[in-house]
């Protein structure tokens, strides 16, 4: 497994309730967790030794996951902007136990652990969720002043989308 440049830091998954895994092959490979206050978490799989599996976690918004969703940008690209600016990987043993965790800023990420410039979410109920909401397309106008952006276009046009939105949307696309 590749090294890392980051700091040791403890990370609790256990906390965190695991909702849908949105990319599977012989295993998850992309899974969507949430934690009591509202917060995404993406788990991505990195690497695996002989020991553990490796995990990139980051906190998403979901403005960031509706988009990744509905196709609108990439896995890379939400990586790219996680809501904290830096993600945690952490490595699970076979048992599921967490042996460490580390922080690390993006740019720290290797190379060889981000997705493909390509990497857009495949599945086949897209349209089912975007009739239910709409067309989502960003106004220009409205300041990306906060991290309320996604709440601001939401409210502007009048949506009912909302966690339990989204939820709804994952139980229609995982498998």
């Amino acid at each position: 497994m590749e090294e890392l440049k980051g700091y040791d830091i403890p990370f609790e998954i256990k906390t965190l309730k695991h909702r849908a895994d949105l990319i599977e092959q012989d295993g998850p490979l992309l899974s969507l967790y949430y934690n009591g206050k509202g917060d995404y978490y993406l788990f991505y799989w990195l690497d695996c030794d002989d020991r553990a599996n490796r995990w990139m976690i980051l906190r998403v918004s979901i403005e960031s996951l509706y988009q990744y969703l509905s196709k609108q940008i990439t896995l890379l690209q939400v990586i790219g902007n996680p809501s904290d600016n830096f993600v945690w990987i952490t490595d699970i043993d076979t048992n599921g136990k967490q042996i460490s965790t580390k922080v690390l800023p993006v740019a720290n990420i290797p190379t060889d652990y981000l997705p493909a410039e390509d990497s857009w979410f495949e599945f086949d109920n897209q349209n089912e969720f975007l009739k239910e909401v709409g067309t989502y397309k960003f106004e220009v106008d409205i300041p990306r002043s906060d991290n309320n952006l996604f709440s601001t276009i939401v409210a502007k046009r009048g949506w009912k989308l909302s966690p339990k939105t989204i939820h709804k949307f994952i139980d229609k696309v995982a498998f």
